[in-house]
């Protein structure tokens, strides 16, 4: 398997964010547990103590880098490999100055991959990729779209 274009990026961005971000998550969380238990609902409010903590958590973590290629027989995503034949279409997405590329595969659940594309041209990777999956117009789904607009 011959490696045609390699590069590095980040697995999420990590946008700036304000103290008063992680205390009102923090606010809010304990104060729906806390309904939560005085309206009997002992379930629900461990929940949200344990999602609120979860949220925190994740944001705060740094982002690791990861590893994508294209290679003569597919995409290779850190530890996963994408073969051409169980992917349908792909789309370059230039929105908001981050060159992304959204591919839609064979899966049942979750079909759209997106991959951030940094230090590489966003041009030389569609050439080559046109050789081997069509290129479709795929728009972010409603999840991703959502995951980028709670900065997730």
């Amino acid at each position: 398997m011959e490696k045609i274009i390699e590069w590095q990026a980040p697995d999420h961005e990590l946008p700036e964010r304000p103290t008063d971000w992680y205390l009102s998550v923090g606010v809010v969380g304990v104060a729906i547990s806390v309904a939560s238990f005085i309206l009997g609902n002992l379930l629900f409010a461990i929940f949200c103590l344990l999602a609120t903590a979860s949220i925190i958590i994740h944001m705060a973590k740094k982002p690791e880098s990861i590893e994508f290629s294209i290679t003569d027989s597919g995409i290779q995503m850190r530890h996963d490999f994408f073969p051409y034949g169980k992917l349908r279409s792909f789309w370059i997405d230039h929105e908001k100055n981050k060159n992304e590329m959204v591919i839609h595969s064979n899966r049942s659940v979750l079909p759209h991959l997106v991959v951030p594309i940094r230090d590489v041209d966003p041009e030389e990777v569609r050439e080559k990729l046109r050789r081997h999956i069509p290129e479709i117009y795929e728009h972010k789904n409603l999840i991703d779209k959502s995951i980028d607009y709670l900065g997730f």
